[in-house]
């Protein structure tokens, strides 16, 4: 553990934390198991090789200059942002990149997280090439078609839910419907708090009239973090798909990405990694503005939509792709191909999940020679406020503590605080000792009674660890009071027993706290960090 300058502030490496995945803990202790499947290591001397690799083998600063100039079109820029859009469209500019699914009102924290992650390790990295411009990029993934996840969003204990009125597509292309009358219930919510105002002013200037849904996350996004210079980059464009052309083509005629993808899955699975994404015969999606329909085929000769709304002969498939690039959506496989054809990028920040999966894509993008970034993981952080501070100090228990699971740390808390306890090890000695006995009187009269001792001893320490439950049960009731101040203390910090930044949304941090967090975290998110940073307000 590492103590940052500023007292309310303090991390935690996060491959010492059991409540985070398998592959999490792994990937931030740097396994060796995973070196293999990484194009460099996370270090600034990986960013500066990472650059001039990039620098030999990016094509298409003209075509990145013609998207941001129309998805910028009308957009009021700070100094900061003009530069680094500049430095993208006419520059050596370089990009550190994160991407994510536009989510309602933000989603969860860790979209957040991603932003600030991105921030400060573009601004790291800079000053590691030295001469060389680097943007923090923020990929909007409009095209996805997850409607389900990405309509619900948790404001304090209410659950606001997204109706868009459209019944399929992509999310990014889908209307407003209810997002109004969602803003309103914010505001009611929101009135009493210090920064309430602040909050809704933000989704109004974002979720204006006639706006699609993935516009006003750009839009939500540039509010946020554009004075941090962050570009947002929406990638259902007909310009950003133009450049992966032969690369659609090759998937659809060749179905180039499937083998590469199971040989790589396969050298992971020997190697401990379990399977994350799905590789299919051909990874990509025909988009329409309510339809978003893998296309397959039996032999690459014709085509259709899995609903066969759709077929073509080989001819005319590829006759659409190069007239409508835009139609052709790919999928978890290659929409990592289509953005890092696009940018000119250095390394790619997500979460585990994410990073999971991109692992096994290091020899895809070898195969379809282009430079796979550094892999980084986005940080984490826990939100302390002045409630779970005085809980915490009112019960005498550590932050560290309440990183263990629940049931032991009532089961230590409650020992702790009785004089009696729950502990049978001191008699379970006794018992083995006196069992060795048994054990040679029964074999002295015949040895198969041996066997029936060791039996008997296996019953009696079955016993004595339900005793053991029993007794534990029988003392958190003497103490009932503090184990459920305890668990509503965990309900606060592991809401629905999982990671806050996969449940609560940053408005209402924001709306009662104000920016100045949001700023402190950027600090305190220190680049290339696998840390667990908790602020307490």
């Amino acid at each position: 553990m590492s103590t940052t300058p500023s007292d309310h502030i303090r991390d935690f490496p996060i491959q010492d934390l059991e409540f985070f995945s398998a592959f999490d803990r792994r990937f931030c202790a740097s396994d060796p198991a995973l070196i293999p499947f990484l194009a460099r290591p996370a270090s600034p001397e990986s960013f500066r090789e990472a650059a001039v690799q990039k620098e030999q083998n990016y094509r298409h600063r003209v075509r990145l200059a013609q998207l941001l100039k129309h998805q910028y079109d009308g957009v009021l820029l700070n100094p900061l942002l003009e530069r680094n859009i500049e430095g993208l469209s006419t520059g050596n500019a370089f990009s550190i990149t994160t991407a994510h699914q536009p989510l309602i009102f933000g989603g969860t924290l860790y979209f957040l997280y991603k932003a600030l992650t991105t921030i400060s390790l573009a601004q790291a990295v800079e000053g590691w090439l030295g001469g060389h411009q680097v943007v923090p990029v923020f990929v909007l993934g409009s095209e996805d078609h997850d409607y389900e996840e990405v309509r619900h969003v948790q404001l304090f204990s209410e659950t606001l839910t997204w109706n868009s009125g459209q019944e399929g597509g992509p999310v990014g292309r889908m209307p407003q419907g209810n997002i109004p009358e969602l803003i309103q219930q914010a505001e009611e919510l929101f009135q009493p708090l210090p920064f309430g105002r602040e909050a809704v002013e933000l989704l109004k200037n974002a979720y204006t009239e006639d706006t699609r849904f993935g516009r006003s996350t750009f839009q939500f996004l540039h509010q946020l973090f554009g004075k941090h210079g962050l570009v947002v980059v929406d990638m259902d464009s007909p310009i950003a798909k133009s450049v992966c052309i032969p690369l659609f083509e090759d998937e659809l005629t060749n179905g180039f990405s499937k083998p590469v993808v199971e040989k790589t899955l396969e050298e992971l699975d020997q190697a401990g990694f379990k399977q994350q994404a799905h590789v299919r015969a051909i990874n990509l999606f025909y988009l329409l503005d309510q339809q978003r329909d893998r296309i397959e085929s039996d032999d690459h000769s014709g085509f259709r939509t899995v609903s066969k709304s759709h077929a073509w002969s080989r001819e005319e498939m590829i006759q659409e792709l190069h007239q409508h690039p835009e139609r052709f959506s790919p999928n978890v496989i290659l929409r990592p191909l289509l953005q890092e054809s696009i940018l000119p990028n250095l390394a790619f920040v997500g979460g585990a999940g994410e990073l999971a999966y991109w692992v096994q894509l290091s020899s895809l993008f070898k195969e379809a020679s282009i430079p796979y970034p550094i892999l980084i993981r986005r940080h984490s952080a826990q939100l302390i406020d002045e409630i779970t501070q005085q809980k915490l100090v009112k019960l005498g228990l550590s932050l560290e503590s309440t990183f263990h699971p629940m049931e032991r740390l009532l089961q230590e808390y409650v020992h702790e605080k009785s004089e009696l306890t729950a502990d049978l090890e001191k008699e379970k000695r006794a018992l083995q000792k006196i069992m060795i006995q048994v054990k040679e009187k029964c074999s002295a009269i015949d040895p198969t009674l041996e066997r029936s001792a060791e039996s008997t001893e296996v019953q009696i320490d079955k016993l004595l660890q339900t005793l053991e439950t029993k007794m534990t049960r029988g003392l958190k009731q003497l103490h009932e009071r503090d184990v459920q101040q305890i668990r509503s203390l965990y309900d606060r910090l592991f809401p629905d027993g999982k990671l806050q930044e996969r449940t609560e949304n940053m408005l209402p941090w924001l709306a009662r706290y104000g920016h100045q967090w949001i700023d402190d975290l950027l600090q305190a998110f220190r680049p290339l960090d696998q840390v667990f940073v908790c602020y307490s307000f």
